[in-house]
């Protein structure tokens, strides 16, 4: 009985004078276990994440969501302003059309159409529809 109470004293003063490494033992050991698991549940199709080594031992999770690409496509030809000369009261389809005709440029028309409205009207669109 005493050699067993010496086993368990010597086990004990053991433990009190390594408990520094034991910690430190059980911190990395808990570490490794979840990016080990993490590491698993990504390749199993989980949340993506991103490991990345911060300092000499220690190691930083990131989760990065999943990357949605969304294109945008810009109209090439947009639909024709139909617009109405005031000096001469004729009416064009498109404002391409008025400046060949007229010879104006293509920005005084397409100012003038969106406010001044000194030369230029813009007519709707169902005119020539």
């Amino acid at each position: 009985m005493e050699d067993e109470l010496t086993r368990f004293e010597k086990v004990k003063q053991h433990l009190r004078e390594n408990k520094k490494v034991y910690l430190v033992g059980a911190g990395c050991l808990t570490v490794g276990a979840s990016i080990g698991s993490a590491l698993v549940f990504r390749h199993l199709g989980g949340v993506p994440l991103e490991i990345r080594q911060s300092s000499k031992n220690t190691a930083l999770v990131i989760w990065k969501p999943k990357i949605t690409q969304v294109a945008l496509v810009k109209k090439c030809c947009p639909d024709p302003i139909p617009v109405r000369d005031l000096l001469t009261g004729m009416d064009y389809p498109s404002i391409s059309e008025a400046v060949r005709k007229t010879g104006s440029t293509f920005s005084s028309i397409t100012k003038d159409a969106q406010g001044d409205q000194t030369r230029w009207l813009r007519l709707p669109d169902s005119v020539f529809a």
